[in-house]
């Protein structure tokens, strides 16, 4: 089968969020179709950092730092998650930084053509205000954080994510990267409920 099947069959799995057999084919697709590996290391890491693989993320973004010298936005989203899993706060938001930077000049782009066009970009601008939140509550905040403030900051937190959820386009195609990486987030700071959640919403979405 051509490349392009597989990497639409990869893109079916992770939006009806049969991660782990997504990781599986991508490995196999990596393997096979050397000559276009950067597209299916590429998908690897996607389904990688949603599955919470963060060894197999360091690995992936390593190698495709190494060889193809630059990150795709979806690379740099499972970097901004590792970094903080291993809490490298500073390197966080350099992170998020560049991700930003690298969403701008397509977003400049796709403006003087239509709202279509731009949606998908800002919602990843999105996504990378989210992270920043997150950090800037959870990292850099003065307050000690007692279980009291993780919960009192936890909830004015997802009330606020909420809210941002329902003013996007209820398509899970949209939606899909925003809610991965708020599972993802979760996940990392053992907010089980939260994350088990996150699942019950990309359902709602499906």
């Amino acid at each position: 089968k051509s490349v392009p099947n597989h990497s639409g069959l990869l893109r079916c799995l992770k939006n009806l969020g049969h991660l782990q057999t997504m990781l599986t084919h991508a490995e196999w697709c990596l393997n096979s179709f050397t000559d276009d590996a950067p597209v299916f290391r590429n998908f690897a890491l996607q389904a990688a950092w949603r599955l919470c693989r963060w060894d197999l993320v360091d690995e992936l973004g390593a190698t495709t730092v190494e060889v193809e010298g630059s990150r795709s936005f979806e690379s740099l989203l499972g970097q901004i998650l590792l970094d903080s899993k291993e809490s490298r706060f500073e390197q966080f938001f350099e992170d998020i930084r560049l991700a930003r930077l690298s969403v701008l000049q397509p977003l400049a782009s796709a403006s003087v053509e239509s709202y279509q066009r731009t949606y998908p970009h800002m919602i990843r601008l999105q996504i990378l205000s989210e992270l920043q939140q997150f950090g800037e509550t959870f990292f850099h905040s003065q307050s000690p954080p007692t279980s009291a403030f993780r919960e009192s900051e936890s909830v004015k937190l997802l009330v606020d994510w909420q809210q941002r959820l329902n003013l996007t386009k209820p398509s899970l195609l949209e939606r899909e990267p925003l809610l991965a990486v708020r599972r993802g987030l979760f996940e990392i700071a053992g907010m089980k409920e939260e994350a088990a959640n996150g699942w019950l919403e990309f359902a709602r979405s499906a």
